[in-house]
């Protein structure tokens, strides 16, 4: 999903950081390369269950971020106001 909102959001990445997306790209492999991904399928159903329950009449495409969140115990990075808000106000 990572690699899918990296090209998704490419030019608005590249614009605010204001490099090109050659350099870009360059970025994102070398970042890309750090990172242990999981699949959503080693995710408990215990996590999913949870993820989907905070983000019921939220966003629930983001339930997989939010699983595995839950699941490893890690605190959530995003951008999305709106998924930040409504996780604030579910405690």
């Amino acid at each position: 999903m990572l690699k899918e909102e990296l090209k998704r959001y490419a030019t608005k990445i590249a614009a605010y950081s204001k490099i090109g997306e050659e350099e870009l790209s360059a970025i994102q492999t070398l970042v890309l390369s750090q990172i242990m991904f999981v699949s959503e399928e080693s995710i408990s159903k215990r996590s999913w269950v949870q993820a989907f329950e905070l983000t019921k009449n939220i966003d629930e495409d983001d339930t997989p971020f939010i699983a595995l969140s839950i699941e490893f115990g890690a605190k959530l990075w995003t951008g999305d106001k709106t998924l930040s808000r409504g996780l604030i106000k579910r405690g």
